[in-house]
């Protein structure tokens, strides 16, 4: 008889059972801050105010024609990424270390990362 068969049938007959595998299981996904996602009319400090990713703005609080929505978008160097000045409404990305500096555009609200 093959020695792998008699081991495998003493190992059975001994009340043994094989080891279950692992079962895998999912790296954790990382919460937010509710208060960083919140809808919010002001810009702010991205990781410390705002959350990291892209926000999507309305359009401006007042019924005037004439309302011009402005943002602007400085990096953690202080030195200015991107800016708007038009209608309102929109999306922008914000990463981590950013500043948003936003007049007119309305409210903002966080969509995801």
């Amino acid at each position: 008889m093959n020695r792998m068969l008699i081991v495998l049938l003493l190992f059975a007959a001994s009340g043994c059972t094989a080891l279950a595998q692992p079962t895998p299981t999912n790296e954790p996904t990382p919460t937010l801050n509710p208060a960083l996602i919140q809808p919010r009319q002001v810009g702010g400090k991205v990781g410390l105010d705002m959350a990291p990713g892209q926000w999507s703005f309305t359009g401006a609080e007042t019924e005037s024609y004439f309302a011009t929505c402005t943002w602007f978008i400085k990096n953690a160097n202080g030195e200015e990424t991107a800016s708007y000045s038009g209608d309102a409404g929109g999306i922008g990305y914000l990463i981590e270390g950013d500043t948003l500096t936003t007049t007119g555009c309305g409210t903002w609200s966080y969509l995801g990362p």
